[in-house]
């Protein structure tokens, strides 16, 4: 992917982030900052990134099939990972519920930036 979608697809998930915390869109979902969300953006990218070369390597053909459902897991994964791991005063994410809504949320968003950039 070229360093212009790239960046491109980062700000549109920082976005996503941000304004689902900082407007109270899903319940139990803080953030302190556009830092905040851009550090969270930038983490859900690169475990992304790794997972989906993972998964191509091991050419799994569910995985291949179900495409925008794995994405939502690793989506949902990588809040879980990264609330667990970062200070929760910069981000907190509280309940399935929330994690559920944030992950499907942000995946149809990088569906989207996926679709205008390609």
């Amino acid at each position: 992917m070229e360093p212009k979608k790239i960046l491109l697809h980062l700000l549109l998930t920082t976005a996503t982030i941000y304004i689902l915390a900082k407007y109270d869109l899903i319940p139990g979902l803080m953030i302190s900052g556009v830092y905040s969300a851009i550090v969270v953006a930038s983490l859900m990218g690169l475990l992304s990134i790794a997972a989906r070369t993972i998964l191509v390597t091991l050419r799994v053909p569910v995985i291949l099939l179900t495409l925008w459902l794995s994405t939502l897991v690793l989506n949902a994964i990588s809040l879980l990972f990264i609330n667990k791991y970062m200070d929760h005063d910069q981000f907190a994410i509280e309940g399935w519920l929330s994690v559920f809504l944030a992950a499907i949320v942000i995946s149809i968003a990088q569906f989207i930036a996926h679709k205008i950039l390609a």
